[in-house]
């Protein structure tokens, strides 16, 4: 029996998060056990001590260099382009979530999500991560794939923990300094929140509501770094959501504003009448961000997500009767006329859809 292809699809999505990211707390591997220090055996996902030494904020390939070999006797674009100089790229310590609210909510709900690997195993067995020591797969090692059998048989290794905690946050007044909390049990995680009026509404033509406040949440990592176990000291796939009492107030499209040079634009107000029921909620901080939907039309939860995906509909040419439209057969067509027969019902059907269409625009706001 064939495979859906959506099912291979959600399968492949699934491995590159395992294998980019690492399990979330509620994947069956939430407290796997790994051969290698996870800070090596994951891309991203994680974040550093703020404090931590340069040598573990520091993404040791960035600087990596690709070899591009050019055509000879090719055109001048054919040619190696410089070099840029190399710059460090570091890693990230924080992540944020920015939303709108209503000028009536005052708390949100915060659920922080991440993961703290321990070695498991007798002391002597642990490798350690001395300060710029730490050894890189070579380009092409492969992994050993989850659940395999020497993932299952072995003993010692990097076991994760779970991590997820709930807080209340309590929004600061508009112009107010920054609000720190710390995440219960998180050794040093810290939720900080900015809050502050959106400038004035009539500058998006009363696309807001009067009062409206965007706040910002950054999850933060203020841990105290282990100079020798680095990984220690991480918090691994790490998650926030935030939860508001009341839906947040979607971010209007300033294009189609009143200060807008685009407001008279065509194309702008037909994206406007097609995406009339598209919104966005939340703008992530070094990480994307997406709206959940729960057994309602709006939106009171946002989450930060490392890998965005949206699902995009399949376009599908429509089946039109008596109407011929393979390249094939209208390519041995004898002569004009016979194409003429062939293609001549597409465009009355096409006109008939016009006329359709301007029917109903008499009942349309």
């Amino acid at each position: 029996m064939p495979v859906p292809s959506e099912n291979i699809r959600s399968e492949i999505v699934q491995s590159l998060r395992l294998d980019l990211i690492g399990p979330d707390n509620d994947h069956a591997f939430a407290h796997e056990l790994l051969p290698e220090p996870p800070s090596r055996w994951y891309l991203t996902g994680y974040l550093v001590p703020r404090s931590a030494p340069e040598s573990q904020r520091c993404d040791p390939t960035s600087a990596d260099e690709i070899d591009a070999a050019g055509e000879g006797g090719g055109a001048d674009d054919a040619a190696i382009p410089d070099r840029g100089t190399a710059g460090k790229s570091f890693l990230p310590s924080s992540i944020g979530l920015t939303v709108l609210v209503e000028p009536g909510v005052e708390t949100l709900d915060a659920v922080v999500r991440w993961g703290d690997y321990l070695f498991e195993g007798a002391p002597e067995e642990e490798p350690v991560e001395e300060e710029g020591t730490i050894d890189l797969p070579e380009v092409g090692e492969p992994k050993e794939p989850y659940g395999s059998g020497a993932l299952r048989k072995q003993s010692t290794g990097f076991r994760r923990t779970p991590r997820e905690e709930r807080l209340v946050i309590c929004l600061p007044k508009p112009g107010k300094p920054l609000v720190a909390f710390d995440v219960p049990n998180g050794k040093g995680l810290r939720l900080v929140v900015n809050a502050r009026t959106v400038s004035s509404t009539a500058q998006f033509g009363g696309l807001l509501p009067p009062g409206t406040r965007s706040v910002s949440v950054f999850l933060m990592n203020n841990r105290n770094p282990n100079h020798k176990k680095g990984y220690c000291a991480f918090a691994f796939q790490a998650q926030l959501s935030l939860t508001s009492s009341e839906p947040f107030v979607p971010r209007p499209d300033l294009r189609g504003s009143q200060t807008s040079a685009l407001n008279d634009d065509w194309d702008e107000k037909v994206a406007d009448l097609q995406y009339r029921d598209i919104f966005e909620y939340a703008v992530g901080h070094g990480v994307s961000a997406t709206a959940c939907y729960i057994d309602t039309p709006v939106c009171r939860t946002v989450v930060t997500e490392w890998i965005p995906q949206a699902e995009v509909e399949r376009v599908e040419p429509t089946r039109l009767p008596g109407v011929e439209l393979g390249m094939e057969a209208l390519g041995v067509l004898p002569d004009g006329s016979s194409a003429a027969a062939m293609l001549t019902p597409l465009v009355t059907q096409y006109r008939a859809w016009i006329a359709a269409q301007q029917r109903k625009l008499e009942g349309l706001g």
